[in-house]
């Protein structure tokens, strides 16, 4: 019943939103990545997105997977500094309740949704976004590793800068 409640939500925020693009790098995803748009972006895509604490912003991806996708993986990272920390997400299952229903099928472009709560902890701050989807099973995939073993390709990775604010 939350989930059902959660996707309602965020359907009805998605159509009633004003989503900006987002100026965003595509890094190593074997999707193509198609757009990239957040509430709480300026119209201006050359400026960081800002985001309040206590706020929940929610951001729109386009993309075409390269094969059939049968499950997805989130996860969401912030570069502070030099190091990255992981973002706390309620559900990291792209395929329930994120505006996409997998099996995902290749060369079809979908819309994948997620809110995400910046927290009143977080420090005001600017932040380098990495955002993550990936199959399960590529996580000890050679093919998605370099030759030391580091995981050096993702299903779908995107960077943008932001700013948390009070």
């Amino acid at each position: 019943m939350k989930t059902l409640i959660l996707v309602s939500f965020l359907v009805i925020m998605s159509l009633a939103a004003d989503f900006e693009p987002v100026k965003y790098k595509a890094c190593r995803s074997k999707f193509t990545v198609k757009s990239v748009e957040a509430i709480g972006c300026p119209k201006d895509p050359k400026q960081r997105c800002i985001f309040k604490r206590g706020s929940e912003p929610i951001i729109k991806i386009g993309f075409t997977p390269d094969r059939e996708v049968d499950a997805l993986t989130t996860k969401v990272r912030a570069k502070i500094e030099q190091t990255f920390t992981e973002f706390n997400l309620e559900n990291t299952d792209a395929c329930q309740g994120q505006n996409i229903t997998c099996p995902l099928k290749p060369g079809q472009l979908y819309y994948y949704t997620q809110s995400v709560k910046v927290v009143p902890e977080y420090p005001t701050v600017n932040v380098l976004v990495n955002w993550l989807l990936n199959h399960p099973s590529t996580f000890d995939d050679p093919a998605y590793k370099d030759e030391d073993g580091k995981r050096n390709l993702n299903d779908l990775c995107i960077l943008f800068h932001a700013k948390v604010e009070e």
